[in-house]
């Protein structure tokens, strides 16, 4: 396994762009056509020099932006290497922009706010964790500066990431040691806490007191205090224990079964309810996420059932004990293309804190590597159930070495991680439109029981119109 260059572990080159991502092909080919990359190599050099005093002031470097192999990119950035002549290497991450005569004041900005909060997170997780974190040696986050773009700069880390997911990657005898691994990193960002929902910022230059700041979403609601009413309403009014469907009562009718899980609280049983945080979280990612689906298969009444029972599922898994705080730190995509192992597979980094944000709890619970999928082996679902049932028993041995009986009450993110609300959280906040479908008939299945309690033709005639969802009916 290799532990030498940077690019030696990168799955995916310049060349590797897919046909359906032009836009990112474009920002790509905008950064590699515009940037100075000269300037950005004096600069590598100097910061090399002042960082290093028995640094050769004959040394070079080069940067590996067009050789196939040296580079590879994301969907909001582009990463290439640094290589100094002693054989040192450094990593350059360069936020994607139009030109600079092609771009307004408004992309120039949210480009810099973006990277400058990612360079504020990484400084937090290093300071505050000892979870293992690139060290940023320089950056500017003008997108005005002498390169062109908004970049930092880090020195690399030596290991490798595996390619696939760690079930299907790690050996028998080493998923125990990576399971303590990824209990640990979860178990430190559950208490790296914060009392705001959002991205940690410390100004453009990361030189001012933290704060959480709101993250930008491009979500348009015509009312979103009612439709926020709603979803709260839901969750403080209604006790899961009362819902038939989800004790696997046999004495419900399929249609008392059908209106319990899917309608919405009446107007008139509303009441006055104070909204919380979290549920405005969930709330509002749930209908960014319909919204995509709408806007792409708004006739498909299949997709349309979909919104209705992900929408519908978040009662099932919110908490109200930390409704309001404190926020735990998310990474958002940690799953194994960020994690970077040597050898002996110790995971020695974690990469791409780019969406980073303070999260209710039940997000942070969610992740694609401990969860398994209808269209993998059953070999491959064995070994994933038990990494995500040691990954819960080293969470909870952590949990129990430091909190007391005092703080029994508080939530932890055990009760929710590898359990089955953790399941249906995933299938509610990480889904993708075109996996709608099948993540609402597993949230139907879990919460169920049983997979003949309601069948998925059946709940389709029923609530496949789109006219009839509940949010849009709430605004009528």
């Amino acid at each position: 396994m290799p532990t030498g260059r940077p690019c030696d572990t990168w799955t995916r080159n310049f060349e590797s762009v897919a046909p359906d991502c032009e836009h990112v092909y474009m920002q790509m080919g905008s950064v590699l056509a515009h940037a100075n990359q000269k300037s950005l190599q004096d600069v590598a050099l100097a910061v090399r020099s002042a960082r290093t005093s028995e640094f050769d002031k004959s040394a070079t470097c080069t940067i590996s932006t067009i050789t196939p192999g040296s580079g590879t990119w994301g969907i909001k950035n582009l990463i290439f290497e640094v290589k100094f002549s002693d054989g040192v290497c450094w990593i350059v991450k360069v936020q994607y922009l139009p030109p600079k005569t092609h771009r307004s004041i408004s992309q120039a900005q949210s480009a810099t706010r973006a990277l400058a909060s990612e360079i504020a997170t990484m400084k937090v997780v290093r300071d505050r964790t000892t979870i293992p974190i690139p060290d940023i040696v320089y950056f500017d986050t003008s997108a005005s500066n002498f390169f062109g773009y908004p970049f930092f700069i880090m020195d690399s880390t030596k290991g490798f990431l595996l390619g696939s997911p760690i079930a299907a990657s790690v050996p028998n005898e080493k998923m125990p040691h990576v399971a303590q691994q990824m209990a640990d990193v979860l178990f430190q960002l559950q208490n790296l806490t914060f009392d705001r929902l959002g991205r940690i910022w410390c100004g453009e230059n990361c030189d001012v007191d933290l704060e959480i700041i709101p993250v930008q979403s491009d979500l348009k609601l015509d009312q979103p205090e009612t439709t926020s009413t709603i979803i709260t309403n839901q969750m403080e009014t209604l006790d899961n224990d009362s819902f038939n469907i989800f004790n696997g009562s046999d004495d419900a009718s399929d249609d008392d079964l059908f209106d319990e899980f899917i309608s919405m609280p009446d107007e008139e049983n509303k009441g006055t309810v104070t909204t919380s945080s979290t549920h405005e979280w969930v709330h509002e990612l749930r209908m960014r996420e319909n919204k995509a689906i709408l806007a792409q298969h708004g006739s498909d009444r299949e997709r349309v059932t979909a919104c209705w029972v992900l929408y519908a599922a978040m009662s099932y898994f919110l908490q109200n004990d930390r409704a309001h705080g404190p926020f735990p730190l998310c990474h958002l995509d940690l799953y194994h293309g960020n994690l970077l192992f040597d050898n002996d597979f110790n995971l020695v980094g974690i990469t791409d804190w780019s969406d980073a944000q303070t999260v209710p709890l039940e997000r942070l619970a969610v992740s694609p590597e401990f969860v398994t999928f209808p269209f993998v082996d059953e070999e491959r679902k064995e070994k994933t159930g038990f990494f995500a049932k040691h990954t819960r028993e080293c969470l909870v041995k952590l949990e129990e070495s430091q909190y007391d009986t005092a703080s029994a009450s508080v939530p932890r993110l055990s009760t929710i991680f590898g359990q089955k609300t953790g399941t249906i959280a995933l299938r509610c906040l990480y889904s993708l439109p075109h996996n709608a479908v099948g993540e609402a008939k597993e949230v139907v299945r879990l919460v169920t029981r049983s997979k003949g309690k309601m069948p998925w033709d059946q709940m389709v005639a029923r609530y496949g119109n789109s006219d009839d969802l509940p949010w849009k009916s709430s605004q009528r």
